[in-house]
């Protein structure tokens, strides 16, 4: 669809980030829609500023929900605290993946709660 390759990508999305604090949002995304190369270099941009709310937002108004999902779930990421962590996850086995991507959701929120009860059985033996 478009290429990060360009030396002009970085640039173009530069122009358009101010145009979404300036138009009305949906206005804004369904120009945008029409646009393949504009918006795939916005949504990179998005993407490497950590712009999150933004991009999940376009990526709802595109009807991508699964990589809303992706998004949210690279999300657990960033969370430090484990059980914050393990709660997040466990809302992110209902969100709309792949049947492959929700299997190793469920193993990766299995694991983070096995890790969690044998942390706790090695703090209660010390």
């Amino acid at each position: 669809l478009c290429t990060m390759h360009s030396p002009f990508w970085l640039g173009s999305a530069n122009l358009l980030y101010p145009l979404v604090h300036t138009s009305p949002v949906e206005i804004f995304f369904r120009e945008l829609e029409m646009r393949q190369v504009a918006l795939c270099h916005l949504i990179h941009f998005l993407k490497e500023t950590g712009e999150q709310k933004l991009l999940l937002d376009l990526l709802r108004f595109l009807d991508r929900s699964e990589e809303v999902a992706l998004s949210q779930y690279r999300e657990h990421l960033n969370i430090q605290d484990v059980e914050k962590r393990r709660e997040f996850l466990k809302v992110c086995t209902g969100l709309p993946f792949s049947a492959e991507d929700t299997s190793h959701i469920q193993d990766h929120y299995t694991l983070l709660e096995r890790q969690i009860i044998i942390e706790a059985n090695d703090r209660h033996l010390e």
